[in-house]
């Protein structure tokens, strides 16, 4: 039993960091917790085996940060990163209190990089949007008016790329990349349809059974102003929605059509009147499903993963027995103490 129990919680803890080594991006104990594909109530069980992992140089550990490579640069930028987007999350709350005045939208929650607590001096602030149903499009040509004049075009602060009608909000793309926005959004404003796209997308746990939705508990109401605008608007808002977004696709299709294959550009510029996703600037770079398999690093990692998600004890025996063709594992000594595992077990014998 104790046999069965190790390599099934090897599998659950190698995971998170196979995945999250596409984006080189060591996780903490906590992290890997979160993120196990089978259910664990206490943390310390993960720690432990993590402890083994790192005696086996297997994984490496650089103060609160696990790799799977012996590499400290990969710990301090996520490190510098970490300091950015709690520098720049002010600016963030704000814009997304601005967009959430904007006619029409109903929820504002932060996506991408900095919903993973991580900036970049090269980055920019994603937003995913909830809109009134039939409104996604006008919304969007709005937002986008606004950001070409008064913003002068600029992302930095800036980047809506996903749009959703409340009525539509259960996701197509179901696979891990989808699941891992999804359970790190930060809701900032409608924190009711957080909720709610939550609960439409029950499948996501079926990759993070540990997740817990966010506990929120600020809101903000509509302004008069808002409110005044969506009335204007709304007897040509179906007439305006249905304009912008034959505009803008027929824009996607001029700038990118003939970049892509027909497929690899309905998952980037995922178009409908529910739904608006345009991911340009990364456009296939990881996705399990391109067929414009360019080997780019993120996708190379990418296969890897895929592969070795199915065959992690597989990588991680290959590894071990690569550590001990050259260097002695070490013993294991009271860092291990109190784990339920075999004491100085490597992880070769556990396959």
């Amino acid at each position: 039993m104790r046999e069965e129990i190790h390599s099934e919680l090897s599998r659950a803890v190698i995971k998170p960091l196979l995945y999250s080594d596409i984006f080189n991006y060591p996780l903490t104990a906590s992290e890997i917790f979160e993120r196990l594909e089978i259910p664990c109530d206490d943390i310390k069980m993960v720690e432990c085996e993590l402890r083994q992992l790192v005696d086996a140089r297997v994984l490496f550990r650089f103060d609160d940060l696990y790799s799977l490579h012996d590499d400290v640069s990969l710990a301090l930028r996520r490190k510098a990163g970490n300091k950015m987007a709690k520098d720049v999350m002010p600016r963030a709350i704000s814009r997304s209190r601005l967009i959430y005045n904007f006619p029409f939208v109903r929820a504002v929650m932060i996506s991408g990089s900095l919903s993973k607590d991580f900036m970049e001096k090269s980055g920019d602030i994603d937003f995913f949007i909830v809109t009134k149903p039939g409104r996604v499009w006008i919304t969007r040509g709005l937002l986008a008016l606004f950001q070409r004049i008064v913003l002068f075009n600029s992302h930095k602060y800036f980047c809506v790329n996903y749009y959703l009608d409340h009525d539509h909000l259960s996701l197509d793309e179901r696979n891990i990349f989808t699941a891992t926005e999804l359970i790190t959004l930060k809701p900032m404003c409608g924190n009711n349809f957080y909720d709610l796209l939550i609960k439409q997308n029950g499948w996501a746990l079926e990759y993070y059974p540990q997740f817990k939705p966010a506990v929120v508990s600020s809101n903000h109401e509509s302004s008069f102003i808002k409110t005044l605008f969506e009335k204007i608007l709304n007897p040509v808002a179906p007439w305006m929605d249905s304009i912008v977004m034959n505009r803008l696709i027929q824009r996607a299709q001029k700038l990118h059509g003939k970049k892509l294959s027909k497929s690899d550009f309905d998952v980037a510029f995922k178009a409908n009147p529910h739904v608006s996703k345009n991911h340009a600037g990364n456009t296939s770079d990881v996705s399990p499903t391109s067929s414009n398999r360019e080997y780019t690093p993120s996708l190379r990692k990418w296969y890897r993963y895929e592969q070795a998600a199915f065959f992690p004890l597989l990588f991680l025996s290959f590894r071990s027995k690569a550590v001990e063709s050259t260097t002695a594992v070490p013993a294991a000594g009271n860092n291990t103490r109190g784990c339920m595992h075999a004491r100085g077990r490597s992880f070769g014998s556990a396959v």
